[in-house]
């Protein structure tokens, strides 16, 4: 998931500005809140910006 997250924010850097909710948070809405989501034992809520930005549960 870590290498996605950083994949995603490279490729922003070389093509210009990236859009949190129309590029990102539609990627994350699509492939992985089904399991990351509020309240869910692995902690990492790809939900809204905020919750990427808290982070999950493992070091």
């Amino acid at each position: 998931m870590k290498k996605m997250i950083w994949l995603l924010l490279t490729i922003g850097i070389v093509w210009g500005q990236v859009d949190y909710t129309s590029q990102v948070q539609t990627i994350f809405t699509a492939n992985c809140t089904s399991c990351h989501v509020y309240g869910h034992t692995s902690g990492l809520n790809l939900t809204s910006y905020a919750g990427v930005m808290a982070g999950g549960n493992t070091p």
